[in-house]
């Protein structure tokens, strides 16, 4: 097929509305949609230019991009911490053990309570002296 028929199969194939351009081209709808998602974000990156939002406020304020990188730097440094098993939190992220004999001591302090509460006189005892 020479170069010229391609070119006219997709002239008529934008023109029967085939395939996303001609689908943009003949269908309304498709092609309100695109012009409000292209004003959306003309609007979004005016607004970060001006400096407003988060994402302005990043782009034009250094304190605080440095306190938002300060703080994506500790939850990274937390979460190593937390993978490497340090700390009390990290034990139990990393520790079966610790963690199956938390969930034990729970679930025996559980069983107390009912029992506790079940027959308090067993367990609760008041003694008096009066002299």
């Amino acid at each position: 097929m020479a170069a010229i028929d391609k070119v006219n199969v997709l002239i008529d194939d934008l023109q029967a509305g085939k395939g996303s351009a001609g689908k943009l081209l003949k269908d309304p709808e498709l092609y309100e949609n695109t012009n409000k998602t292209i004003a959306n974000v003309r609007k979004m990156t005016d607004d970060i230019n001006a400096g407003k939002g988060a994402l302005g406020k990043m782009a034009h304020d250094e304190e605080f991009a440095a306190r938002l990188q300060t703080t994506m730097n500790n939850l990274a440094a937390l979460s190593e911490r937390l993978e490497k098993g340090e700390g009390t939190a990290g034990m139990l992220f990393k520790d079966p053990a610790l963690y199956n004999n938390s969930s034990q001591m729970l679930v025996e302090t559980r069983e107390l309570v009912k029992a506790i509460r079940e027959d308090p006189k067993k367990y609760l005892t008041f003694h008096v002296k009066v002299f």
